[in-house]
């Protein structure tokens, strides 16, 4: 477990397309059998190709993260252009190609992704009561990197811009856990996933 400093003087990211191109390939042939792996048992969808080409399977602070926490199987580091004071990447070392890829057994690994979201936001001083902080994920195709990587915000939002990303809506209580959207808070993802469902945009 490997625990940095929380100061600001830390590298941010550069620009994506630079980082893209130091990412060091993962073999096909292992990648494979981790996705035939998660077939037999329901868990989380593995592109076989992925690690060749995805930024977010090699997070390095040499690669230009900015890295605030990491252990065996995720990596917590600052969002690249940051929505709020506080916005986190919190995302497992082991690819998965996003929140639509998950299924029940992999409800164990989301409240992992949620527990170091808070601790490390704790770590930062941020505010904890309720609608103090928003974490959770964007559905596909609404994704800028193909791998499964949670949000976590210490709100406000810096503008309604930003914050128009990332909304919220609330299922009927009863067969459903969220409304459309295109974004998934965390607890609905996990609530979604007990029951069985997947996650998509409609409600689920």
């Amino acid at each position: 477990m490997k625990l940095y400093c929380m100061d600001h003087t830390a590298p941010s990211m550069t620009t994506s397309s630079s980082a893209v191109d130091m990412v060091t390939p993962v073999e096909d042939e292992k990648a494979g059998m981790s996705a035939k792996t998660a077939s037999r048992t329901g868990a989380a969808t593995i592109s076989a190709a992925a690690g060749a080409h995805c930024i977010f399977c090699n997070v390095r602070a040499g690669k230009g993260f900015h890295i605030l926490f990491e252990d065996d199987e995720l990596v917590v580091f600052r969002d690249i252009k940051p929505a709020s004071k506080h916005h986190l990447q919190v995302v497992p070392k082991r690819h998965i190609d996003n929140v639509r890829s998950l299924r029940a057994r992999d409800v164990s690994l989301v409240k992992k992704l949620r527990t170091a979201a808070h601790r490390v936001l704790d770590s930062l001083g941020a505010p904890s009561y309720a609608g103090a902080r928003r974490l959770g994920f964007h559905i596909p195709p609404y994704i800028s990197v193909g791998h499964l990587h949670l949000h976590a915000h210490a709100l406000p939002f810096k503008n309604a811009v930003r914050g128009w990303k990332y909304p919220v809506r609330v299922g009927n209580g009863r067969t459903t856990s969220k409304g459309f959207s295109w974004f998934v808070e965390v607890d609905q993802a996990v609530a979604i996933l007990e029951r069985g469902g997947k996650v998509k945009i409609g409600s689920c």
